[in-house]
């Protein structure tokens, strides 16, 4: 390689570091979303199966909800279940 392409080499490495430092809250944020809906359907799952008059559906809301709200999103799902 000659000292063009090293250079070259260099500033897309720090370009990629840069990068990776200003998006890192965002994809922080992204798998804690992520992360919490996972949580939270297997959360959902069991309450449907050990209480089996509580029905609560599995689907992209009840995960966005979880998600987002995190615990306090799944108790108000799971109340919801409940009284509805």
């Amino acid at each position: 390689m000659d000292g063009t392409s090293v250079i070259a080499v260099m500033i897309f490495i720090c370009i990629g570091i840069l990068m990776i430092t200003a998006f890192s809250n965002t994809v922080r944020a992204i798998v804690r979303i992520v992360l919490g809906a996972a949580v939270g359907m297997v959360g959902i799952y069991a309450v449907n199966m050990l209480f089996p008059s509580v029905n609560i559906g599995i689907n992209i809301v009840t995960a966005a909800i979880t998600g987002v709200l995190g615990v306090p999103g799944f108790v108000v799902l799971v109340l919801a279940g409940a009284i509805l």
